[in-house]
């Protein structure tokens, strides 16, 4: 199967998880990003802010700012993301493709100064592969490595063993999933 077809398939799939199994499934993968070591030791994190059937990372959002975490939110900008810092989820409101955005008047952080990316992502594989909505928007991110570790929030029915990519494709450091870390 080509990208295309994964992408599709994969969404069917994640859009299928019964809405109470959603929750539990959630709330294993929250407590299990919230148990290692380079998350809690995290101090400047950048969260995708989910939509549709995602993992959901509002609660992650609200949690990190009451622990008085320095948290940025993805801004689109044409082909690319800014990092912008918000300090309320208030400050966040409907952007590109109805996704919650902070404005872009808000200071933006530097990569060099992020500890954490948490990125979204349709279907991983075992070797860390990450299918994305097909933007490239996180894989050009990601390619700019800094010192920064990437985690992806998974439900399990999204691993599979292997994806399609290409040359463009970034890994991800860490896959959090409600059965495991991989």
């Amino acid at each position: 199967m080509d990208k295309k077809a994964w992408r599709e398939q994969m969404l069917e799939v994640r859009d299928k998880i019964d809405k109470s199994q959603k929750q539990t499934k959630e709330n294993k993968i929250r407590e299990k990003l919230e148990r290692l070591e380079i998350y809690q030791q995290a101090y400047t994190v950048l969260y995708y802010v989910s939509f549709k059937s995602e993992v959901d990372t509002h609660k992650l959002i609200k949690e990190a700012l009451k622990e008085n975490k320095v948290v940025a939110a993805p801004l689109v900008n044409k082909k690319s993301l800014l990092v912008k810092q918000i300090s309320s989820f208030r400050q966040l409101k409907p952007g590109a493709m109805g996704i919650l955005e902070p404005d872009k008047k808000r200071s933006s952080v530097k990569l060099k100064d992020l500890n954490v990316i948490i990125v979204p992502g349709v279907a991983f594989d075992k070797e860390h592969h990450r299918l994305g909505y097909g933007g490239g928007y996180y894989d050009r991110l990601l390619s700019k490595k800094e010192d920064f570790i990437s985690i992806s929030l998974a439900f399990e029915e999204q691993i599979i063993d292997k994806l399609p990519y290409n040359k463009y494709d970034q890994k991800v450091d860490f896959i959090v999933t409600d059965k495991r870390v991989l």
